[in-house]
């Protein structure tokens, strides 16, 4: 009996564990199924170009999610006049650095330096270049292209109407009387002291720059933001491996695994990776901090030869600081008459977190002017008692970031394939037993009033997290509102642009992003194995395709609640679309994920934004939309789909109080940031093109716009194929741009600013060359998935002039002589021109390294100024509104308290 009984249950017990083996063999192929679908997720939408066997249920998710566009809303516009490229700059207008260590020192700022209404230039640079440039055969020089800040003044129109600009140094050979103060503003450590002196010295990494009367004396001072010395990738705590992706070469890449490893410091010198934030160095202000930033006061022209004298009063005004800066605004944010400063800042670029497991960041200053108080030109720093210096504490903890649940004993597979995601902190990135700030990673910041109380209100673009919007209590310090436009979603933000764009009177502002290319079929899903334990870029990107946490896509937050983004719509270019445009390019879900926002006819598919800026290039009266932008090397680099931006020019037509209606309008008016290009052929022909770059290529001889390149990349079960435009890919690497009327022809032109490297886009591009035991022989690629180097080519300053003719537009000048007041120029001050036309009167416009500080530009159209309204920064708010006596086609100056007391009409 208990033979028989132990018999039945090994039989039993067999069954069970057979059935179990069965059981988990079948479930184990389903898990390893579904982790192949997670790795290959919508392989098999990207179907062919002409809509030949398109999947129906993916392209009626994106039919659904898109709008039809109002054709009509476009027909108002006047018909597009090309923009004229003009050289107006020497050599030292360009940027003779790259990426891996001048990573932001390539901004601009635009301003009236000497008082003559003439609109002069300043080139932010690096001061400390390593990076050796090429002769003409290729071959790197022995010795840096040692770079400092330079100021050319606009001194007129030449008989075609372009400006014609002179740098101080010329300028400054007529006349040997304040040599030492005109020259002060190249941002040595140590300033010449005449012409004569040696230009082979140190300078400060300069990154950004504003013009503002911070001492209230009626002249434009310089607020120079400066960087540290770093270099991106160069520990290996930082450094990862790319997946697969396609390369804009003409080919596909070769299962790629690229080694995200710095291609330049490291290759010159021994250099060890360190946090330099607190370390010290000698200069004429004694010892200051490697990032320390620079005051220059204008002393006006005691000389009377039309250049403007500085000092340099950085120490003794407590402004100073040590961080990474990017960005820097003025304002008076406890409307108490004179003006503070926020200086929006990052990690020391040693520690950039993108490829890191662990965070990094820095703490944002603010500094509290004391003029008013004590009649003396001091600074406090109150950022975090003010609570906008950006650092995660008690108070204002990090926000989550999210990984994949590891399910417990279980293999990985298994937590893959339920794909349940848990919330993280990371930790704070350490290198050589230091640990990074906890704060922020701040690209850009711009000051607007969301609430409408009167008092300026911070927004701070954030990259690898969250935008922030700082409300401003009062001027007793900053508080952040539980929702605003995308509060919950992480972003990649780089870049703002404040402007009314649907003409309601309230001011927008466009946020731009990491872009739409993000949603390209050509850039990879993460590999899930990387979900589990992500790196920064992985954890947050990994959110935008399986949680809909994260959104790359740029934004236009509305001005009349900033809770709001508003809707976009876009009338792409029929020339050169964007390739995430295209439907069959583009993944707004994946199985079992949660839905992706995403509408082919808006913003939403629009590339990478560095530096942007507003302008009304019609002067219809709308603000319309410029940016620039590309990642780590022309065409983005090792980033080649993801993170190139070709320059956008979008042109609004919306009317008032509708949704907002752009056209793109790029081609039409000639401003593609792509070298070389040809546009004679667009109205007869529809496209158009250039020659290829001699190196890294391996096409035919010229590139056109209509250029398609179909790659299909190999998946363990099935084919994806990606449509990608060659041109698109023959970017420059753009870095900072403004909009400024700098002929005084009464429309607004484009200055942009792009940093050079060892990768040359042109058409006489050759292979880098060294001279190497007394022989001349080719550098060959640090890794095989790299492209070959090329001859060092410098980042181009460009210039593109506005030719429309024929509508009006008025300047504005502020001017507040009310006692008390040091705040001069009205910064912060709300201007109305015919009740239906708004700008604010800014020190620091938002765009990444970008500044304009100058008149108030307003296109009328066919109508002539009436009325001006300005609400005035200061605790009353005081209002005033002032007929004009129909006016157009000059500048207008309005006093506080006075009305019109100037007006110069445009002869």
């Amino acid at each position: 009996m208990k033979k028989s009984l132990a018999k039945k249950l090994k039989i039993i017990t067999l069954g069970v564990i057979t059935f179990l083996i069965v059981f988990a063999i079948i479930f184990h192929n389903i898990v390893i199924y579904k982790v192949s679908q997670v790795t290959n997720v919508e392989a098999k939408f990207g179907e062919e170009l002409d809509g030949a066997n398109e999947d129906v249920k993916f392209l009626n998710v994106v039919k659904n999610n898109s709008k039809p566009l109002d054709e009509s809303k476009f027909s108002k516009l006047e018909k597009p006049s090309a923009f004229k490229e003009v050289t107006l700059f020497d050599d030292d207008a360009k940027n003779w650095g790259t990426y891996a260590g001048q990573y932001g020192s390539c901004g601009l700022l635009i301003f009236d330096a000497n008082g003559d209404d003439k609109l002069d230039t300043y080139f932010l640079n690096p001061g400390d270049n390593w990076v050796r440039p090429t002769d003409e055969k290729g071959v790197l020089k022995e010795e840096p292209r040692l770079q400092y800040n330079a100021l050319f003044l606009n001194m007129g129109n030449d008989e075609a109407g372009n400006p014609i600009y002179k740098e101080v140094d010329e300028l400054a050979k007529a006349n040997d009387t304040y040599v030492k103060e005109e020259i002060l503003i190249e941002n040595y450590l140590f300033p010449r002291e005449n012409l004569a002196d040696s230009r082979k010295r140190k300078g400060r990494n300069s990154q950004t720059a504003i013009a503002a009367d911070i001492n209230g004396d009626g002249l434009q001072d310089i607020l120079v933001g400066n960087g540290m010395e770093g270099m991106v990738w160069s520990s290996p705590k930082t450094q990862r491996v790319l997946g697969q992706f396609v390369r804009p070469v003409g080919r596909q890449a070769n299962n790629v695994r690229v080694p995200m490893k710095s291609q330049g410091l490291g290759f010159i010198k021994g250099y060890q990776p360190r946090d330099n934030t607190n370390d010290q160095r000698e200069s004429s202000n004694g010892n200051e901090f490697y990032g320390a930033n620079t005051i220059f006061l204008n002393m006006g022209d005691k000389d009377n030869d039309g250049i403007p004298e500085w000092k340099d009063v950085t120490k003794e005004t407590g402004l100073s600081g040590k961080r990474n800066t990017f960005s820097i605004l003025a304002a008076d944010f406890d409307l108490d008459g004179d003006l503070d400063i926020f200086e929006g800042n990052a990690m020391d670029e040693d520690y950039w977190p993108g490829g890191a497991k662990a965070l990094s960041g820095g703490a944002n200053q603010l500094y509290i002017n004391q003029l008013s108080e004590t009649g003396k030109l001091t600074f406090i720093e109150k950022s975090s008692e003010m609570n906008v210096d950006g650092v995660y504490d008690e108070d204002n903890p990090m926000p989550d970031y999210y990984r994949v649940r590891k399910l417990p004993i279980l293999p990985k597979e298994y937590s893959l394939a339920f794909m349940s995601f848990e919330p993280y902190k990371p930790k704070w990135l350490t290198i050589n037993g230091q640990e990074s700030e906890h704060g922020q990673l701040s690209w850009s910041s711009v000051t607007q009033d969301v609430n409408h109380d009167g008092y300026p209100d911070i927004w701070v673009a954030n990259d690898l997290g969250w935008l922030r919007l700082y409300i401003n209590d009062k001027g007793k310090g900053f508080v952040q509102p539980k929702k605003y436009a995308r509060s919950d979603k992480s972003g990649y933000w780089m870049t703002f642009s404040p402007a009314d764009f649907n003409n309601d009177l309230k001011e927008d502002v466009f946020a731009g992003n990491l872009g739409g290319s993000s949603m390209n079929f050509a850039f990879s899903y993460p590999d899930p194995n990387m979900i589990l334990d992500p790196v920064m870029t992985v954890g947050t990107m990994s959110q935008q395709y399986f949680a809909n946490r994260h959104r790359a896509m740029h934004a236009v937050i509305d001005g009349n609640d900033f809770r709001n983004e508003l809707e976009t719509k876009v009338k792409h270019s029929k020339a050169l679309p964007p390739d995430a445009a295209l439907p069959n390019n583009v993944r707004p879900f994946i199985p079992g994920g949660r839905h992706v926002p995403y509408d082919i006819n808006s913003l939403d598919p629009y590339e990478f934004a560095w530096g942007s800026t507003t302008l009304d290039v019609q002067n219809d009266g709308r603000k319309d939309l410029y940016w620039i932008g590309c990642l780590w090397g022309s065409g983005g680099g090792i980033f080649p789909i993801m993170g190139t931006g070709p320059g956008r020019l979008l042109v609004n037509a919306t009317d008032k109080g509708e949704k907002v209606n752009f056209k793109d309008l790029t081609a039409e008016y000639n401003v593609f940031n792509i070298l070389e290009m040809k546009y004679d052929k667009l109205d007869s022909e529809g496209h158009i093109y250039r020659k290829s770059p001699t190196k890294n290529w391996g096409k035919r001889s010229m590139v056109y716009s209509y250029d398609l390149d179909v790659w299909g990349l190999q998946g363990p079960d099935v084919l994806q194929k990606v449509s990608n435009r060659s041109m698109i890919q023959l970017a420059e690497e753009g870095r900072s741009v403004v909009a400024a009327d700098i002929n005084n022809d009464g429309y607004q032109d484009i200055i942009l600013r792009n940093i050079g490297g060892y990768d040359s886009r042109k058409s006489t591009g050759v292979n880098l060359k060294a001279k190497i035991d007394g022989k001349i022989r080719v550098l060959p690629a640090h890794d095989a998935n790299f492209p070959t180097p090329t001859n060092f080519e410098p980042g181009d300053s460009r210039v593109f002039i506005n030719t429309h003719k024929g509508s009006n537009y008025l300047k504005v000048r502020l001017e507040d002589n009310t006692l008390g007041s040091f705040n001069k120029n009205g910064v912060g001050a709300k201007v109305f021109v015919n009740k239906d036309n708004l700008m604010v009167n800014r020190a620091g416009g938002g765009g990444f390294l970008s500044n304009y500080c100058g008149d108030l530009h307003f296109g009328l159209g066919n109508k002539k100024a009436e009325t001006i309204k300005i609400q005035w920064p200061d605790k009353e708010q005081t209002v005033e509104e002032f007929k004009l006596g129909s006016i157009a086609n000059g500048i207008v100056t309005i006093t506080k308290g006075e009305g019109l007391t100037s007006w110069k009409e445009n002869l």
